[in-house]
């Protein structure tokens, strides 16, 4: 199987949670024995950042770039839904957005990680934001959804009418490097994010 994937977001910032997401994704599939082939689609002006990001990946994971920036991409799919992203990249089976790039995509199907959608649930925060009507652009172009979690699964049916058999629910994993607190730990990390939330936590 080949996916083409939406790289950019991985790649503008090591600190985003997107970097992370992505990392962890291609990072995931490194570690089995059967993997599918990886056509990472991004901008030409993060070359160096993809180089690097996929350098212990292996032959499975390609990097297909463009010199046209995204958001010339968004207006041209927008206004005439050409060229394919095919032309980019080349054939694949399936293309699988992260953030909101949403190509058209040739006959093949588009899946949509959402993350969240905290934009729509609490406007008051945000006002009007681009990245919301991209997104919304974004689901309704996909033909399936990872939400991660359910709570974003609840969200997708009740604010964009997604049917639930469109929706798969994939938590976010942690590291393997992951360590739980300690119990002398504790007792700091409980104070702390009773203060980040301003409740008290009892367990």
């Amino acid at each position: 199987m080949r996916v083409a994937l939406d790289f950019n977001p991985v790649l503008v910032s090591s600190f985003s949670g997107f970097h992370a997401y992505g990392k962890g994704l291609l990072g995931g599939f490194g570690s089995i024995e059967e993997k599918p082939e990886f056509l990472l689609f991004h901008s030409k002006r993060f070359a160096r950042r993809a180089a690097a990001a996929t350098q212990s990946l292996g032959p499975w994971a390609k990097p297909a770039s463009t010199t046209i920036k995204p958001r010339y991409l968004q207006a041209m799919w927008r206004l005439s839904r050409r060229p394919a992203l095919q032309y980019f990249t080349g054939d694949f089976d399936v293309y699988h957005c992260v953030h909101y790039l949403m190509p058209p995509t040739k006959g093949r199907p588009r899946l949509l990680t959402v993350h969240d959608l905290r934009r729509h649930k609490l406007p008051e925060l945000y006002g009007g934001s681009k990245f919301k009507t991209l997104l919304e652009r974004a689901i309704k172009s996909a033909d399936h959804f990872i939400a991660v979690s359910e709570s974003t699964k609840t969200d997708l049916r009740q604010i964009f009418d997604v049917p639930d058999g469109k929706i798969d629910v994939v938590y976010h994993a942690a590291s393997r490097t992951f360590q739980p607190a300690t119990e002398t730990e504790k007792p700091t990390l409980k104070k702390a994010l009773s203060k980040w939330t301003g409740k008290p936590l009892d367990r």
